[in-house]
C-alpha cells in the first residue's frame, strides 16, 4: 500500500494567479522553491515530479507543503543562517601577507613552514578571535593557496644517501 502524497489543505485566501506574482518578487532561492511547490503540488501535481521540477528532494518538498500548511504565507520567510562573518578583509589581507612574506620561526613558532594551526594561534594572539583551523584552511584555498608534499624520494637507490642515514643515526640509548 503506498503512501498517500502530502496535499495543500488550504492557499490561506490567495489564488494561484496571487501565488505566481508573490513567487515572481521574491529574492531567496528558498522562498521561490517553496512556493513554487505549493503551487504546483496544488494544481495536482505529484511530488516527485514537483521535486525534479524545483531541483529538491521528495522530503524537501513534503517539508514545504507542511510549512505552507501551517503557517500560510509567513513560511516563505527564510529563517536559514545569514549570521555575519567577524573575519574582515583586512584580515584577510594579513594572513595572506604573513603566509607570503613571513617566516613562522619569527614569529615564535618552531616549524618553519606554516600550517592552519599555526596560523589559527597567530589570529587569535593578534586579533583576539578563535577561529577553526578548517576555516583557516578554507580561507587560504580562497586566496589561492595550496598544500605542497615534500618529494619522495627511495634511499635504497643511492648509496651515499644511505651512508649519510647512518652516519647521522644514533642510539637512542635504550637497551
Amino acid at each position: 500500500m503506498a503512501r498517500k502524497c502530502v496535499e495543500v489543505k488550504t492557499l490561506h485566501g490567495y489564488t494561484i494567479e496571487n501565488l505566481n506574482e508573490i513567487e515572481k518578487k521574491l529574492k531567496s532561492d528558498y522562498s521561490k522553491s517553496l512556493m513554487r511547490a505549493v503551487i504546483m503540488r496544488h494544481q495536482g501535481i505529484h511530488t516527485s515530479v514537483v521535486a525534479k521540477t524545483i531541483g529538491k528532494s521528495v522530503p524537501s518538498v513534503t517539508i514545504y507543503i507542511n510549512r505552507w500548511n501551517e503557517s500560510g504565507i509567513n513560511a516563505v520567510a527564510d529563517l536559514r543562517g545569514g549570521s555575519v562573518s567577524t573575519f574582515t578583509n583586512e584580515m584577510l589581507n594579513d594572513l595572506k601577507d604573513t603566509v607570503v612574506n613571513k617566516n613562522p620561526r619569527e614569529l615564535g613558532f618552531t616549524a618553519a613552514t606554516w600550517n592552519t594551526h599555526m596560523l589559527k594561534e597567530y589570529i587569535a594572539e593578534k586579533y583576539g578571535l578563535e577561529y577553526s583551523s578548517e576555516w583557516i584552511r578554507q580561507l587560504l584555498i580562497r586566496l589561492g593557496f595550496s598544500y605542497k608534499r615534500g618529494l619522495y624520494q627511495p634511499t635504497k637507490v643511492d648509496p651515499e644517501l644511505q651512508a649519510l642515514f647512518k652516519k647521522n643515526s644514533r642510539p637512542l640509548g635504550y637497551c
